[in-house]
C-alpha cells in the first residue's frame, strides 16, 4: 500500500515548490483521513511532513503539534525507527518553544537526549548529531529562562559532541553560540574576548570552500564581534567587519535560495535571525556607522531597502495598518518583535539624519511613525520607549524650544535602566539647559554635568566621555572659565574611537570661539574654517549659520572687508533658509503633536511671532474644551497644566494605563492557555470548566476566541488515558462545527 501514499507525497512536494500549502497539507492529511489501512510507518512520515511544512511555512503551530503527538503514539511500542523518533522529539520541541511552553521544550529535549544516549551503540554518528541538536535548543530554552549558566554548560556538551564528528562548522556553530551567550550575560569582556578567539581559530581551519557553503556561520559571527567592539566603543575596529559584512551581502543577495541562513548541517538546521532580518540588520549598521561621517546619501537609501525588506517581512506576519498588539498570533510575536525593533531603530537613524541637515518636516513625519508604531505595539517596543523621548529632545532642541528639550530628556532618564544612556540624556539636558542661557538655567547645568565630569576616566565609555567633556567645556565658556585642554582632550578621544565628524565640527566650533576669546585670531579663523567645511558636509544649517556669523565678525576685526561681505551675504542667506524651515516645522500639526506648543525660538521672525499667536489661541480653547468636559476627580489631574497637549498627555497616561495593564494582563491569560494541561489526576468536567473560566477571563480583557479554538484545545490536551476518546472523536465527527457541550456529553 505505499504507492498510493508515495504519490500523494509526490504532489504534495510539487504544491510546497509553487507555494500552496493549504494544498500540499491536505495532500499528506489525505493519507492520514484514509479508509484504506497503511502501515504505521507511512502514516508517521506523513505526520512528521505536515508539521514540518506547517512550521515552515505557517503559523499553525497548534496543527503541527498535535501531528507531533500522534507520531509519539504511533511510534511508542516500536523500539527501532530512532531517527523518526529523535526528529520529532525536535520538531516537538520547536512547537512548544513557540508558544512559550518551556517547560515541556525542556522535558522533551531531555528525554531526546537520554533516546540519543541510550541508543548510541546503534548509530554512534547519527546519535551524535542528534544530541548537538538537542543540546543547541535546550540552550535556547535555558536561556530564554533566564538560566545563563545551565545554557552555557548545554553549549559547552554540545561542542563536545560536535568535536566528535568530522563537522568543523558543526564547532563553529557552538562557538559562535557561546561567544552569542557570553555576549548577552556577562559584562566580563575577558571572557568574550577569549570566545572571539576561539571563534576566529575554528573558522580559520575550515577550508575556503567549505567556508563559502556557511553563509549562515559568516554572518553570525562578525555581527557577534561587530556588537563587541561596539560595546567597547571601539568603533575604528568595527570598520573592518562592517566593510566585509556589506560585500558579503552584495555577493549573497541573489545567491540565496530561500528565507534561512542556515547555521550548522543537518540535523540542526538552526537559524539566528531569517535572511531578510540579518540583510536588513547589515544595513542598519552601515546606517549606524555612515551617519556621523556624513555619508546620508548611502545612509538614506540603506534606511529605505531596509524599511522596504521589514514592511515585507510584517505583511507576511499580517501586521498591516489596522493590525494591533492584541491581535498578534502568539507564535508570530517574536519574529514581529524582531522586525519591529528593526524598523524602530532604522526610523530613529532617519530622524538624527533629518535634524542634523535641519530638515524638520522629514524629523517629525518619521517620529510620528515610531509613535505610531509604538502606541500599537506597546508591550513588544517598551524598550524604545525612552528612544522616542530622546528625540522628541532633539527636535524640540533643534528647534529652539529648549524648555520642552530639558522636559522631554529628563523623562527619558526615568524610561532607561541603563548608565550610559542616563548619562547621555543628562548630556542632552545640560546643553539645553546651557542654551537657555539664564543663570539658573546655567546652574542646573553644571548640577547635572558636574557629577560625571568628575568621574569621566573610569566609568563611562568613549561615546559618553566625549559627550561630558564637550559640555563641560561649553559650560566653562559660559562661566568665562576657558577649558581649552579639556575640549582638546575630547576632541583627541572622539577622532581616535569615534571618527563622528558632527561632533567634530560641533568641538571646532567650540575650540574656535575659544582662540577668539584668548584673541588668537590666526588660530581661530583655521579652527573656524575647518568647521564651516564639516557642517556643510554635513548639511548642517545651523551651524554653518553660527560659524558664519563668527567668522564675519572675525574678519571685520581683522579688517579682510572682502571676505567680510562675502561671509555676510552667505550667512544672510543661509539665515533665511533657517528661519524658513523653523517656521514651516513649528505651523505644522506634527509639531504639536510632539511637542505641543512650545515657546517662540530665539530672534524670531514676524510670521513666526503670528503663526505662534494663532497657535496660542489655539492651545487655549482646545485646553478650555478639555477642562470643560471633565468631572472633579479627572480636573484636578490636570488643573496644573499649560497647554492642550500636556493635559491630552496627563490624561491619556492616566486612562490608556488600563488598556496597557489589561494587555498585560492578557499576554499573562495567554500563556497560561497555551501552557494549560489535563493532568492524570484531574477529572474531566474539572478541567473543562477550569478551561473555560480562563477563557472567559481573556473575552474580558477584549480576546476574540472561538469555540472551535476551544474545542481544540481541550482534544490536544487531555491527558493520555483520554487519547482512544479523541480519536473516535476525531473520526465520528467534523470538529471545525463541534460544541463544547456535545464534547463534554463525550
Amino acid at each position: 500500500m505505499e504507492a498510493p501514499a508515495e504519490g500523494l507525497w509526490g504532489l504534495a512536494d510539487h504544491h510546497e515548490k509553487l507555494g500552496q500549502i493549504a494544498k500540499a497539507v491536505k495532500c499528506l492529511e489525505a493519507i492520514c483521513q484514509s479508509d484504506v489501512s497503511f502501515y504505521p510507518i507511512i502514516e508517521v512520515k506523513t505526520r512528521l511532513r505536515i508539521a514540518t511544512i506547517l512550521l515552515h511555512h505557517s503559523h499553525n503551530v497548534h496543527h503541527a503539534k498535535s501531528h507531533l503527538q500522534g507520531c509519539q503514539l504511533l511510534l511508542k511500542s516500536t523500539q527501532t525507527c530512532l531517527e523518526l523518533k529523535c526528529k520529532v522529539y525536535s520538531l516537538l520541541s520547536q512547537c512548544y518553544h513557540l508558544v512559550g511552553d518551556i517547560k515541556y521544550q525542556k522535558k522533551i529535549l531531555f528525554e531526546g537526549l537520554q533516546l540519543a544516549a541510550s541508543s548510541a551503540g546503534n548509530n554512534e554518528f547519527s546519535m551524535k548529531l542528534w544530541s548537538c541538536n538537542f543540546n543547541s535548543q535546550l540552550a535556547n530554552a535555558l536561556s530564554t529562562e533566564g538560566d545563563y549558566r545551565g545554557s552555557v554548560s548545554a553549549i559547552e556538551r554540545g561542542y563536545v559532541c560536535a568535536s566528535k564528528v568530522p563537522y568543523p562548522e558543526m564547532q563553529m556553530f557552538f562557538s559562535t553560540s557561546l561567544l552569542h551567550a557570553c555576549l548577552m550575560h556577562t559584562d566580563d569582556n575577558s571572557l568574550v574576548a577569549q570566545a572571539i578567539n576561539k571563534c576566529n581559530e575554528i573558522w580559520e581551519s575550515i577550508l575556503p570552500d567549505q567556508r563559502r557553503q556557511c553563509p549562515g556561520l559568516f554572518f553570525y559571527n562578525e555581527l557577534l564581534q561587530i556588537f563587541y567592539h561596539m560595546r567597547l566603543c571601539d568603533y575604528k575596529k568595527v570598520e573592518p567587519h562592517v566593510d566585509k559584512l556589506d560585500a558579503a551581502v552584495k555577493a549573497y543577495r541573489e545567491q540565496l535560495l530561500g528565507d534561512k541562513l542556515q547555521l550548522a548541517p543537518p540535523p540542526i538546521d538552526g537559524e539566528w535571525l531569517p535572511k531578510s532580518a540579518v540583510f536588513a540588520l547589515v544595513d542598519l549598521i552601515v546606517v549606524v556607522f555612515g551617519r556621523p561621517k556624513g555619508n546620508f546619501k548611502d545612509c538614506g537609501k540603506r534606511i529605505q531597502s531596509g524599511m522596504h525588506i521589514i514592511q515585507d517581512e510584517l505583511v507576511k506576519l499580517g501586521i498591516t495598518n489596522c493590525l494591533r498588539e492584541a491581535d498578534l498570533d502568539r507564535s508570530s510575536i517574536h519574529m514581529a518583535g524582531v522586525y519591529l525593533m528593526l524598523l524602530i531603530q532604522f526610523l530613529e537613524n532617519e530622524v538624527a539624519i533629518e535634524l542634523t541637515r535641519a530638515q524638520f518636516s522629514a524629523a517629525q513625519e518619521a517620529l510620528i511613525q515610531m509613535k505610531n508604531w509604538f502606541t500599537r505595539f506597546l508591550t513588544i517596543l517598551m524598550p524604545c520607549e525612552c528612544i522616542i523621548e530622546i528625540l522628541r529632545g532633539q527636535y524640540a532642541h533643534s528647534v529652539g524650544c529648549y524648555n520642552k528639550a530639558v522636559f522631554h530628556f529628563s523623562e527619558a532618564v526615568e524610561l532607561t535602566d541603563s548608565k550610559s544612556m542616563q548619562a547621555m540624556c543628562k548630556v542632552y539636558e545640560a546643553i539645553s539647559y546651557i542654551c537657555i542661557g539664564d543663570a539658573e538655567s546655567t546652574s542646573k547645568a553644571d548640577h547635572l554635568i558636574r557629577p560625571f565630569y568628575e568621574v569621566v576616566d573610569s566609568t563611562v565609555g568613549a561615546r559618553e566621555k566625549t559627550g561630558v567633556l564637550f559640555t563641560y567645556g561649553l559650560l566653562l565658556i559660559k562661566q568665562r572659565d576657558l577649558p581649552e585642554a579639556r575640549l582638546v582632550t575630547g576632541l583627541k578621544l572622539m577622532h581616535t574611537s569615534l571618527g563622528n565628524i558632527q561632533l567634530m565640527s560641533q568641538y571646532l566650533r567650540t575650540l574656535g570661539s575659544l582662540a577668539l576669546e584668548i584673541h588668537d585670531t590666526v588660530q581661530a579663523k583655521e579652527i573656524l574654517r575647518s568647521s564651516l567645511t564639516l557642517a556643510k558636509k554635513l548639511y548642517d544649517v545651523p551651524t554653518q549659520v553660527w560659524v558664519l556669523s563668527v567668522l564675519t565678525d572675525l574678519y571685520k576685526e581683522l579688517g579682510e572687508k572682502e571676505n567680510q561681505m562675502e561671509n555676510a551675504e552667505y550667512q544672510t542667506k543661509k539665515a533665511r533658509d533657517l528661519e524658513k524651515r523653523l517656521a514651516d516645522a513649528q505651523a505644522s500639526i506634527y509639531h504639536n503633536e510632539i511637542n505641543g506648543v512650545g515657546e517662540l525660538v530665539v530672534n524670531a521672525t514676524d510670521v513666526q511671532r503670528n503663526a505662534h499667536k494663532e497657535l496660542m489661541k489655539k492651545d487655549c480653547k482646545a485646553l478650555f474644551l478639555i477642562q470643560q468636559s471633565l468631572d472633579e476627580g479627572n480636573f484636578e489631574r490636570i488643573s496644573k497644566s499649560l497647554s492642550s497637549k500636556e493635559a491630552w498627555d496627563i490624561l491619556s497616561k492616566y486612562h490608556e494605563g488600563d488598556d496597557k495593564v489589561k494587555l498585560i494582563k492578557l499576554q499573562s491569560l495567554r500563556r497560561k492557555f497555551e501552557l494549560l494541561q489535563m493532568e492524570d489526576d484531574h477529572k474531566i468536567y474539572e478541567y473543562i470548566s477550569k478551561l473555560i473560566n480562563l477563557v472567559n477571563q481573556m473575552k474580558a480583557c477584549s480576546e476574540a476566541i472561538t469555540d472551535q479554538q476551544i474545542v481544540e484545545k481541550i482534544m490536544r490536551t487531555l491527558s493520555s488515558r483520554f487519547d482512544f476518546i479523541v480519536v473516535a472523536i476525531q473520526e465520528s465527527k467534523d470538529v471545525k462545527t463541534l460544541k463544547i457541550e456535545e464534547l463534554q456529553v463525550h
